[in-house]
């Protein structure tokens, strides 16, 4: 694992306050699916701006 650094990230409240009631840790939610996202993004040779997730992070390509 690389370095750590520190990141501001712009959140709907609801959320966040919802992943805290569920104990969910948003810094590691947040890196496991950034590194999810990277993969698909380097495997499929796709731009971030073609790929957008929806639900369940399902890959939904864009036009």
């Amino acid at each position: 694992m690389g370095r750590k650094v520190n990141l501001t990230l712009y959140v709907d409240k609801n959320l966040v306050r919802e992943a805290k009631e569920l104990g969910i840790n948003l810094s590691a939610f947040f890196e496991i699916k950034l590194r999810e996202y990277l993969a698909l993004v380097k495997s499929e040779g796709n731009s971030p701006a073609r790929i957008r997730t929806g639900v369940a992070g399902s890959r939904v390509p864009q036009d």
